[in-house]
């Protein structure tokens, strides 16, 4: 299954406390993306055709030698996927960023003082 970008920023979310008492919370979004792509074969294969066509083929980013497997490069691709949507939901929460009742990142509202 391939997870959304309101499933990566609810996770984010839910993990804030985590990420923001690290001494480099943006080195986490790699983890996160690492532990997102499916480590079988067929789930690799099938999650990545889940998969927009803007994000397949995108392996050649990070390597140019073809591997054994097809599965392989379609893993590349998902990490690509995933390191990006985790990347950008780290850097809003780090720019103080909340996530509102859509899964959005948005300005924290100003406090009002009566």
């Amino acid at each position: 299954m391939l997870y959304t970008e309101q499933d990566i920023n609810e996770e984010i979310w839910g993990d804030r406390e985590h990420i923001l008492s690290q001494t480099y919370p943006e080195d986490s979004a790699h983890e996160y993306a690492d532990g997102a792509v499916p480590v079988y074969y067929y789930d690799i294969a099938d999650t990545w055709g889940e998969l927009d066509g803007e994000y397949q083929n995108n392996f050649h980013e990070l390597t140019a030698e073809l591997p054994e497997r097809i599965e392989d490069l379609m893993r590349v691709d998902l990490y690509l996927y995933y390191q990006m949507l985790y990347s950008g939901a780290v850097q809003a929460l780090i720019d103080g960023k909340v996530l509102n009742e859509s899964a959005e990142w948005v300005d924290p509202e100003p406090e009002v003082n009566n």
